[in-house]
């Protein structure tokens, strides 16, 4: 209590009219809560009751609001300076003045808390101004509880100071105590509705469901037998309820009842349980059991409920797909014979392929390398002087044989990679001048398109790899690169990646580019992409075939990036040190 005041000076007439208001209210008060069917009606009756009969300034009810921390009101009656409009009330945790005044005090503390002298009060100054404006000169807060925790206040209101005496406060708390009484009173039939309604369900759903399903007690007696148990087993229910389950049971089988009844007396449910069980007609057919434990008000374990499916028509299908799964295993296993025994003529067709192509190709480049070097000397014209057309055409005769010299180079290294008879020699090598040396060799050929030749690479710094094979590569890829440009550039940029170290080798060019549908066939062996001038060039097709075969040994990548009309990027990803 926050200040007992004075007392009016009153007559004892007065005084006498007063004590038979205030029963007056009590007494609407107890018919609200008689006659209340929800705690917004009761609410709202009991505010009414105050103001009208006890002649209370305005009264108002608040709940309290986790989220928000406040008391809200949630009815009231007399306000209509609108006292309450945008009232915020911090009930619990709050440091400001909102959270001091008696209503934040009464709801803390759960006890009453008046105050006689509203306007005098320095924990009520936060709402002096809206109390000098609504003519509140005292007030009283009762906590409300529900279930014996404090949900929140009822809060009274007088226009004069001292106005709440012992009589007053009485009055009060006994309303607050009717309140508290009513809510659980509502609380009860809440609960008693939802119980009735989960009741009523299982019934509809014990009525209604496809699968049997039964009770029993503890020692066994059936309890309870649904339609559905009806049409699995034979019996009605009149038939049933009352005798022991063990009639449902094949006497092969009584031994699991024990079990049952020794799991379920554990308080442990069966679940999914596949057993055989026998109807009224005699006949025997597989079920699946699930099987809860049933507990008594108590808690004690006095009985259990059974939800049992016939799964013939289950065992039925497991028994078809068991018997075709053998056969299926049986003709897989035949089939994977077939296949490893075509699968090793194959490679062996292969293995001798290759051989037989790097065997070729090995024997072809010798007479070949001859016919280049005699060539060579005719045109030095060291064994004696040409005219002008046998220059011509011994020019032709050269340029033909490095061409085939070219292509038979590309089959003998497919060939041995494929044969897995190319080996690499990894070793420290420097990687700039390894990129300078590939753009020189490569030089003549952009120089004689006209096709600008750039290096952006700054110093990369040695890598430990096969030197040959790293330069290969990137001779195929600036070839290719310059063959399919006619204007335009082609440029050999080099990068260290920061996250890993590797270095990143692109080619760039301004080509004809490459179409979406055509990028699944670039390093495929022996194939061309005919797009537009590509057809124009003579190859094999195995250059990025072979790009791909050694850099996949050199544990490198190669992508490729492409837009048809406007240029291509193939990347070489090369790691700074060759694994072993």
């Amino acid at each position: 209590m926050m200040d007992g005041g004075k007392p009016p000076v009153t007559e004892r007439g007065g005084d006498l009219e007063r004590v038979r208001r205030l029963y007056g209210t009590l007494r609407l008060v107890n018919r609200a809560v008689a006659r209340a069917r929800n705690a917004e009606d009761l609410f709202r009756d009991v505010c009414e009751a105050a103001v009208d009969h006890g002649k209370f300034l305005f009264a108002w009810v608040g709940r309290y609001d986790a989220p928000t921390d406040c008391l809200v009101p949630v009815a009231q009656y007399g306000d209509e300076g609108q006292y309450l409009d945008g009232l915020k009330i911090f009930a619990t945790y709050g440091n400001g003045p909102a959270s001091r005044g008696p209503a934040a005090t009464a709801f803390r503390t759960g006890k009453n808390c008046i105050c006689n002298d509203f306007l005098a009060q320095p924990d009520t100054q936060f709402w002096w101004d809206r109390a000098r404006h609504r003519g509140i000169r005292s007030a009283a807060v009762f906590p409300i509880r529900e279930r014996n925790a404090v949900s929140g206040v009822f809060v009274v209101y007088a226009d004069r100071p001292g106005f709440f005496q012992n009589e007053e406060v009485m009055l009060l708390d006994e309303a607050a105590a009717d309140i508290a009484f009513a809510l659980d009173n509502f609380a009860r039939d809440e609960e008693r509705r939802r119980a009735d309604e989960v009741a009523r369900r299982y019934v509809a759903i014990f009525e209604s469901a496809d699968d049997a399903i039964f009770s029993k007690s503890i020692d066994g007696t059936v309890t309870g037998w649904n339609p559905a148990a009806e049409r699995l087993f034979g019996y009605r229910a009149t038939e049933i309820v009352g005798r022991n389950v063990a009639l449902l049971i094949p006497p092969d089988r009584m031994h699991e009842e024990a079990m049952i009844l020794t799991r379920i007396g554990l308080g442990e449910p069966i679940i999914g349980f596949e057993t055989i069980r026998v109807a009224k007609d005699g006949r025997a057919f597989p079920v699946a059991e699930t099987i809860s434990p049933i507990r008594g008000e108590d808690g004690r374990i006095v009985g259990a409920s059974k939800i049992v499916r016939d799964i013939t028509d289950r065992k039925r299908s497991a028994e078809a797909l068991r018997e075709a799964n053998a056969t299926l295993e049986r003709r897989v296993l035949e089939r994977t014979a077939e296949l490893a025994v075509a699968k090793e003529r194959a490679e062996s067709a292969d293995r001798l392929k290759s051989a037989f192509l790097a065997t070729m190709s090995h024997e072809l480049r010798t007479p070949l390398n001859s016919i280049i070097g005699f060539t060579g000397i005719l045109l030095k014209q060291l064994p004696g002087p040409l005219n002008a057309e046998q220059s011509v055409q011994l020019g032709l005769v050269e340029a033909s044989a490095r061409h085939l010299l070219a292509l038979i180079n590309d089959v003998l290294d497919i060939s041995k990679i494929e044969a897995g008879q190319l080996e690499i020699r990894a070793a420290p090598f420097d990687l700039d001048a390894a990129l300078a040396r590939t753009i020189a060799t490569v030089a003549p050929l952009a120089q004689k398109k006209q096709i600008a030749l750039r290096l952006d690479a700054p110093s990369l710094g040695p890598v430990c790899s096969d030197q040959r094979r790293v330069e290969q590569i990137l001779l195929n890829l600036l070839n290719n690169a310059i063959k399919f440009t006619d204007e335009g550039s082609v440029t050999l940029v080099g990068r260290v990646a920061a996250e890993d170290g590797t270095v990143r080798l692109s080619v760039h060019d301004t080509g004809v580019g490459i179409r979406a549908e055509d990028l699944g066939k670039l390093f495929k062996p022996f194939r061309q992409i005919d797009s537009g001038s590509a057809r124009q060039h003579e190859g094999t097709g195995l250059g990025l075939a072979i790009c791909r075969r050694l850099a996949d040994l050199l544990r490198a990548q190669i992508a490729v990036e492409s837009e048809y009309g406007v240029g291509s990027v193939f990347h070489f990803v090369l790691p700074r040190a060759q694994a072993g």
